[in-house]
């Protein structure tokens, strides 16, 4: 069983096992021209209030743990201990890698961690999204990666800018699952209107969306603008 906890951006599975991605930490320090505190201790009380809420067995952040891409920074090498100590308080936690988490392995030395393309949890099948998942049946696919927003016009030239959940479909040839894309744990994080988002292996077409309270504000029309251009990946 799928729950999707609306306004949380978070997902329990069966009940146990809570599902999180892009959380970037160390993004501040990336962020020119602005000096802004670190949100982690913000994340890990958002984690502690689901736990006490929802009670799960486990955590699996589905990628992207930190947020420089290669190498560790200094904020990271200070901040990510921390996190995944008292994030794993009460119950076991399990990392699959996303693309930003380079330099990582020293720090997840005791917990279960997965490659990029994912593993089957059950009826699902957890990933980050920027490798294609392997081994597929006929599992539902749970991924972060894209950081969804949906943009709105105001009427005055400007536009709002709303993170999204995103209820689609692969690809024929991978077989036509069911893929929920989530929207970034890290409320810093900007995003991608699906338009725009850069993958061969998801059709987007048709895709339902919802704001992060569970509105539902329709289907993506035909995803003309995607291409192959790497600047339209996080």
């Amino acid at each position: 069983m799928k729950k999707i906890l609306w306004g949380e951006r978070a997902v329990l599975l069966n009940k146990k096992t809570l599902v999180i991605g892009d959380l970037h930490i160390g993004i501040e320090q990336s962020m020119k021209g602005v000096n802004l505190p670190s949100n982690t201790e913000k994340m890990l009380e958002r984690i502690k209030k689901l736990k006490e809420s929802v009670e799960p067995k486990e955590i699996v952040i589905i990628g992207d743990l930190k947020h420089k891409i290669a190498s560790v920074s200094a904020q990271e090498k200070k901040e990510i201990p921390r996190f995944l100590k008292k994030a794993s308080e009460s119950m076991d936690l399990k990392i699959v890698l996303g693309n930003h988490d380079g330099g990582l392995k020293k720090y997840l030395k005791n917990f279960e961690v997965h490659p990029s393309a994912g593993f089957t949890h059950g009826k699902y099948y957890l990933m980050h999204g920027n490798a294609k998942p392997k081994g597929l049946e006929n599992e539902e696919v749970i991924a972060s990666h894209w950081h969804p927003i949906q943009r709105f016009g105001t009427g005055f030239g400007t536009k709002l800018t709303e993170p999204i959940w995103v209820e689609a479909k692969l690809t024929e040839e991978l077989g036509g699952n069911k893929i929920l894309i989530l929207p970034t744990f890290n409320k810093l994080l900007g995003g991608i209107e699906l338009k725009k988002i850069s993958t061969q292996w998801i059709n987007l077409e048709g895709a339902k969306k919802y704001l992060t309270d569970g509105t539902y504000i329709g289907k993506e029309e035909k995803n003309a603008e995607t291409s192959n251009n790497s600047k339209n990946r996080p």
